[in-house]
């Protein structure tokens, strides 16, 4: 495939390592153009059972696509562009001045928006899910499970969740939390 003459079997593979390198940040600098990839927290979803044998309960993986969505149109709406102005007359043949205005389209999609605005949406969407998450914790303290072992319905403390992507870098630990 190659003429060994010009290049050698390990500059062939350091080129194609290197390409292969490019390509891959040309496919990631390409798909950035939705709000999860520039925003790194999740809305918690509702507390879960986390062990199928004991009631141990926590917040899983999973998060909530109906609080994402509002996140998504909050991202969009603060891009909202002002109307245009111009200065008229108040009817035909009038002298009197009067200002009037155009409505300028706004974006539809979250792709539409310059790069700039899609990180500064991130950055906004990041900070307003921290504290959805801070105050949705705060409000589910407990859960009612009844273990049908005669004990009847008992109140459970749910966990709070670990993962990075639900309580941001500012949280305080579980530890710190239990003082």
């Amino acid at each position: 495939m190659y003429n060994e003459e010009f290049v050698s079997k390990e500059q062939l593979e350091e080129l194609e390592k290197k390409a292969d390198e490019l390509n891959a940040l040309i496919k990631k600098l390409k798909n950035k153009n939705r709000l999860a990839d520039y925003c790194v927290l999740r809305p918690l979803n509702t507390p879960r059972n986390m062990k199928d044998d004991i009631p141990v309960f926590g917040y899983k993986d999973l998060h909530d696509t109906d609080v994402w969505n509002y996140f998504c149109k909050l991202a969009k709406a603060i891009h909202k562009n002002s109307d245009e102005f111009y200065m008229s007359t108040t009817y035909p043949r009038s002298h009197q001045k009067y200002i009037r205005s155009n409505i300028v389209p706004n974006p539809k999609k979250f792709e539409e928006l310059t790069t700039e605005q899609m990180e500064l949406s991130g950055k906004m969407v990041d900070e307003l899910i921290s504290i959805y998450n801070k105050y949705f914790i705060s409000t589910h303290p407990f859960v009612v499970c009844n273990t049908m072992d005669g004990s009847g319905k008992m109140y459970y403390p749910v966990l709070p969740p670990k993962q990075e992507q639900y309580i941001g870098g500012n949280r305080i630990s579980a530890e710190e939390e239990a003082v």
